[in-house]
C-alpha cells in the first residue's frame, strides 16, 4: 500500500538525517545534465552516494561498493538495488536503499560516517583487488605494480629451457622476456660464482 509505505518513510526521516541528505542527492543525479537514466527510479528508492564504473574502476571503488552491498544487504530485510546513469565514459552504477527501510538506511549511516572518517572500509580487500589489477596473469608474466613488487615476474630467476634435442630459445622460460632485456643478477641456472659478474645472460 502507497500511502502506508509513504507514511512509514516519513516517519524514519523525521529521526534518521541521512535520509533528507540522500533525497538531495537523488535530485541532484537525476539533474546531471551528461547522465542518461536508463531506468526509471520511484521516489521510494534513495540514491546513496556509492557509485563504480561498470566498465572498471579503481580498486578502491570497487572495494568500497561492493562491501558497502554487502554490508548493508546483511542487515536489511529488503536488500539493495542500483540505479545505472549512462555517460561517453561508460555506464556508472550507484547504490539505491528504500525509504521505508530502517535497518539498510542506519547501516548506511554508518558507512558513511566510516568513510568520513577513512577512505577505505578495508585495506586488505583493496589491497587483494589492487594485486589482481596489477597482474592479470597472476602476476607470471606481466607485473604492472610499483617497484618493489613480490610477485613471481618481478622476483623470479631468468633461465632459458632447453629441450631434449638441445633446442633453445633466446627467451625466458618462465616470463617470456628476450635474454637481451634480462638484468644482471637475474638469470639462471649458470650464474656465475658471487665474486664474478656476467658479461652476457646467454653465455
Amino acid at each position: 500500500m502507497p500511502g502506508a509505505r509513504k507514511r512509514r518513510a516519513d516517519r524514519i526521516a523525521a529521526v534518521i538525517p541521512l535520509v533528507n541528505d540522500l533525497q538531495t542527492h537523488s535530485r541532484e543525479c537525476d539533474n546531471i545534465w551528461w547522465a542518461r537514466r536508463s531506468d526509471r527510479q520511484d521516489w521510494i528508492w534513495l540514491t546513496t552516494p556509492l557509485s563504480v564504473n561498470a566498465r572498471g574502476d579503481t580498486a578502491i571503488q570497487e572495494s568500497n561498493y561492493e562491501l558497502a552491498q554487502q554490508y548493508i544487504d546483511a542487515v536489511s530485510p529488503f536488500g539493495t538495488d542500483y540505479r545505472i546513469d549512462l555517460w561517453p565514459g561508460g555506464q556508472i552504477h550507484t547504490l539505491t536503499v528504500l525509504a521505508d527501510d530502517a535497518a539498510a538506511l542506519r547501516e548506511l549511516d554508518r558507512i558513511i560516517a566510516a568513510l568520513q572518517d577513512c577512505p577505505i572500509l578495508d585495506e586488505q580487500d583493496v589491497a587483494a583487488r589492487e594485486w589482481v589489477h596489477n597482474h592479470p596473469d597472476g602476476g607470471e608474466r606481466a607485473c604492472y605494480a610499483e617497484p618493489g613488487c613480490s610477485c613471481v615476474y618481478r622476483t623470479h630467476r631468468h633461465h632459458v629451457e632447453v629441450t631434449a634435442d638441445g633446442t633453445a630459445y633466446p627467451e625466458c622460460a618462465v616470463c617470456g622476456s628476450d635474454v637481451e632485456d634480462w638484468e644482471p643478477g637475474r638469470y639462471d641456472p649458470t650464474d656465475p660464482p658471487d665474486d664474478r659478474q656476467p658479461t652476457d645472460p646467454r653465455s
